[in-house]
């Protein structure tokens, strides 16, 4: 067999509280921060692929070299 109680009891209504919504000057701080963590990032990835734009430039520079000897 089963039991079933309910109870029940009012309550006051209390009005939902507002959303918080940052400041102006908070919101241009955090742009300034993401575009400064963006610049940051790309040069790391600047200094990490430097061996392969160096490999390209030599081949570049190598390339022309022969080009130009092949005109004389």
């Amino acid at each position: 067999s089963t039991v079933t109680i309910n109870l029940y009891q009012k309550v006051a209504y209390q009005r939902p509280p507002e959303t918080y919504h940052k400041p102006f000057g908070a919101k241009v701080k955090q742009g300034f921060l993401a575009g400064w963590n963006l610049l940051q990032q790309l040069f790391i990835g600047l200094i990490t692929i430097w061996p392969i734009v160096l490999i390209l430039g030599l081949i570049w520079v190598f390339r022309r070299r022969l080009k130009w000897w092949g005109k004389k």
